[in-house]
Protein backbone atom coordinates (compact mmCIF):
# COMPACT_ATOMS: atom_id res chain seq x y z
CA UNK A 1 0.00 0.00 0.00
CA UNK A 2 1.26 3.48 -0.91
CA UNK A 3 1.05 6.14 1.82
CA UNK A 4 -1.87 7.89 0.07
CA UNK A 5 -3.86 4.70 -0.49
CA UNK A 6 -7.11 4.54 1.48
CA UNK A 7 -7.02 2.37 4.59
CA UNK A 8 -9.48 -0.56 4.33
CA UNK A 9 -12.00 -0.03 7.14
CA UNK A 10 -14.37 -2.84 8.14
CA UNK A 11 -17.67 -1.47 9.44
CA UNK A 12 -19.35 -3.16 12.38
CA UNK A 13 -23.14 -3.28 12.50
CA UNK A 14 -23.57 -0.52 15.09
CA UNK A 15 -21.59 1.95 12.97
CA UNK A 16 -23.54 1.12 9.81
CA UNK A 17 -26.87 1.56 11.59
CA UNK A 18 -25.85 4.92 13.09
CA UNK A 19 -24.63 6.19 9.71
CA UNK A 20 -27.85 5.02 8.05
CA UNK A 21 -30.04 6.66 10.71
CA UNK A 22 -28.17 9.92 10.19
CA UNK A 23 -28.40 9.54 6.40
CA UNK A 24 -24.64 9.90 5.91
CA UNK A 25 -23.37 6.43 4.99
CA UNK A 26 -22.70 7.47 1.38
CA UNK A 27 -20.93 10.66 2.51
CA UNK A 28 -18.66 8.76 4.89
CA UNK A 29 -17.95 6.24 2.13
CA UNK A 30 -16.49 9.12 0.10
CA UNK A 31 -13.83 9.94 2.71
CA UNK A 32 -10.51 9.67 0.89
CA UNK A 33 -8.68 8.24 3.89
CA UNK A 34 -10.80 5.07 4.07
CA UNK A 35 -12.06 2.33 1.82
CA UNK A 36 -15.22 1.02 3.50
CA UNK A 37 -15.89 -2.70 3.60
CA UNK A 38 -18.63 -4.82 5.13
CA UNK A 39 -18.18 -8.50 5.93
CA UNK A 40 -21.06 -10.85 5.12
CA UNK A 41 -21.64 -11.56 8.83
CA UNK A 42 -22.25 -7.85 9.49
CA UNK A 43 -24.47 -7.47 6.45
CA UNK A 44 -26.62 -10.27 7.86
CA UNK A 45 -27.05 -8.31 11.11
CA UNK A 46 -28.61 -5.27 9.41
CA UNK A 47 -32.19 -6.47 9.75
CA UNK A 48 -34.56 -3.52 9.47
CA UNK A 49 -35.90 -3.52 5.90
CA UNK A 50 -35.19 0.16 5.16
CA UNK A 51 -31.66 -0.10 6.53
CA UNK A 52 -30.93 -3.34 4.68
CA UNK A 53 -32.16 -1.74 1.44
CA UNK A 54 -30.01 1.38 1.97
CA UNK A 55 -26.99 -0.84 2.59
CA UNK A 56 -27.73 -2.81 -0.61
CA UNK A 57 -27.92 0.50 -2.48
CA UNK A 58 -24.51 1.51 -1.08
CA UNK A 59 -23.06 -1.78 -2.35
CA UNK A 60 -24.72 -1.22 -5.70
CA UNK A 61 -23.15 2.22 -6.01
CA UNK A 62 -19.73 0.63 -5.43
CA UNK A 63 -19.01 3.09 -2.61
CA UNK A 64 -18.81 0.25 -0.10
CA UNK A 65 -17.27 -3.12 -0.81
CA UNK A 66 -18.18 -6.53 0.48
CA UNK A 67 -15.54 -8.66 2.15
CA UNK A 68 -15.56 -12.38 2.81
CA UNK A 69 -13.48 -14.47 5.17
CA UNK A 70 -11.57 -16.57 2.68
CA UNK A 71 -8.59 -18.19 4.31
CA UNK A 72 -8.32 -21.04 6.76
CA UNK A 73 -6.55 -18.75 9.23
CA UNK A 74 -9.34 -16.15 9.05
CA UNK A 75 -12.03 -18.82 9.44
CA UNK A 76 -10.21 -20.42 12.41
CA UNK A 77 -9.82 -17.10 14.22
CA UNK A 78 -13.44 -16.23 13.44
CA UNK A 79 -14.62 -19.52 14.98
CA UNK A 80 -12.58 -18.88 18.14
CA UNK A 81 -13.73 -15.27 18.47
CA UNK A 82 -17.38 -16.19 17.87
CA UNK A 83 -17.30 -18.08 21.17
CA UNK A 84 -17.01 -14.73 23.02
CA UNK A 85 -18.18 -12.08 20.51
CA UNK A 86 -21.02 -11.55 18.09
CA UNK A 87 -20.65 -12.90 14.56
CA UNK A 88 -20.11 -9.48 12.97
CA UNK A 89 -17.51 -8.39 15.51
CA UNK A 90 -15.71 -11.72 15.27
CA UNK A 91 -15.58 -11.58 11.47
CA UNK A 92 -14.33 -7.97 11.45
CA UNK A 93 -11.56 -8.71 13.93
CA UNK A 94 -10.49 -11.94 12.23
CA UNK A 95 -10.20 -10.22 8.86
CA UNK A 96 -8.57 -7.07 10.25
CA UNK A 97 -6.01 -9.13 12.11
CA UNK A 98 -4.99 -11.19 9.09
CA UNK A 99 -5.14 -8.43 6.47
CA UNK A 100 -3.95 -5.41 8.44
CA UNK A 101 -7.28 -3.58 8.09
CA UNK A 102 -8.88 -1.19 10.58
CA UNK A 103 -12.28 -1.76 12.24
CA UNK A 104 -15.04 0.79 12.86
CA UNK A 105 -17.06 -0.13 15.94
CA UNK A 106 -18.61 1.71 18.84
CA UNK A 107 -18.84 -1.30 21.12
CA UNK A 108 -16.99 -0.99 24.42
CA UNK A 109 -17.68 -4.33 26.08
CA UNK A 110 -14.59 -5.59 27.93
CA UNK A 111 -14.39 -8.87 25.96
CA UNK A 112 -14.37 -7.03 22.65
CA UNK A 113 -11.90 -4.39 23.81
CA UNK A 114 -9.55 -7.10 25.08
CA UNK A 115 -9.64 -8.81 21.67
CA UNK A 116 -9.20 -5.50 19.81
CA UNK A 117 -6.10 -4.72 21.87
CA UNK A 118 -4.72 -8.23 21.41
CA UNK A 119 -5.41 -8.63 17.68
CA UNK A 120 -5.30 -5.22 16.00
CA UNK A 121 -4.36 -2.66 18.64
CA UNK A 122 -6.46 0.31 19.69
CA UNK A 123 -4.88 2.47 16.97
CA UNK A 124 -6.76 0.46 14.31
CA UNK A 125 -10.13 0.94 16.02
CA UNK A 126 -12.21 3.81 14.63
CA UNK A 127 -15.36 5.17 16.28
CA UNK A 128 -18.40 6.71 14.58
CA UNK A 129 -17.72 10.21 16.00
CA UNK A 130 -14.23 10.10 14.48
CA UNK A 131 -15.65 9.23 11.04
CA UNK A 132 -18.26 11.98 11.28
CA UNK A 133 -15.73 14.56 12.48
CA UNK A 134 -13.48 13.61 9.56
CA UNK A 135 -16.43 14.03 7.21
CA UNK A 136 -17.19 17.46 8.68
CA UNK A 137 -13.57 18.61 8.46
CA UNK A 138 -13.37 17.44 4.83
CA UNK A 139 -16.57 19.28 3.92
CA UNK A 140 -18.48 16.13 2.96
CA UNK A 141 -21.04 16.74 5.69
CA UNK A 142 -21.81 19.38 8.28
CA UNK A 143 -22.54 19.34 11.98
CA UNK A 144 -25.73 21.28 11.23
CA UNK A 145 -26.85 18.49 8.90
CA UNK A 146 -26.12 15.89 11.59
CA UNK A 147 -28.02 17.98 14.15
CA UNK A 148 -30.97 18.19 11.76
CA UNK A 149 -31.00 14.42 11.31
CA UNK A 150 -30.94 13.84 15.07
CA UNK A 151 -33.70 16.42 15.58
CA UNK A 152 -35.85 14.73 12.91
CA UNK A 153 -35.38 11.37 14.61
CA UNK A 154 -36.19 12.89 18.01
CA UNK A 155 -39.40 14.41 16.63
CA UNK A 156 -40.69 11.01 15.52
CA UNK A 157 -39.38 8.86 18.40
CA UNK A 158 -42.32 7.34 20.21
CA UNK A 159 -41.05 4.19 21.88
CA UNK A 160 -38.47 3.93 24.67
CA UNK A 161 -36.13 2.13 22.26
CA UNK A 162 -36.39 4.94 19.71
CA UNK A 163 -35.77 7.54 22.43
CA UNK A 164 -32.71 5.56 23.57
CA UNK A 165 -31.45 5.50 19.98
CA UNK A 166 -31.89 9.29 19.74
CA UNK A 167 -30.05 9.70 23.06
CA UNK A 168 -27.17 7.66 21.68
CA UNK A 169 -27.04 9.76 18.51
CA UNK A 170 -27.11 12.95 20.60
CA UNK A 171 -24.07 11.61 22.46
CA UNK A 172 -22.37 10.81 19.13
CA UNK A 173 -23.07 14.36 17.90
CA UNK A 174 -21.69 15.88 21.11
CA UNK A 175 -18.51 13.84 20.63
CA UNK A 176 -18.27 14.97 16.97
CA UNK A 177 -18.44 18.59 18.14
CA UNK A 178 -15.60 18.00 20.61
CA UNK A 179 -13.46 16.31 17.96
CA UNK A 180 -14.18 19.10 15.46
CA UNK A 181 -13.09 21.76 17.99
CA UNK A 182 -9.92 19.81 18.71
CA UNK A 183 -9.22 19.53 14.97
CA UNK A 184 -9.76 23.28 14.50
CA UNK A 185 -7.18 24.02 17.22
CA UNK A 186 -4.57 21.65 15.77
Amino acid sequence: MVADDPVPLLLDTNVIIDLLKLGVLVDVARLPRHSLLVVAEVRGEVLRPGQAEALRDAFGSCLIGEAVLDTIDEEALYATLKEVLGAGEAACLAMAHHRGFAVASDETRPKLMREVKRLIGNERLVRTPELLAEGASSGLLSIDRLQGAVAALAATATSPRERDEVGHLEWVLARVRILARQSDRA
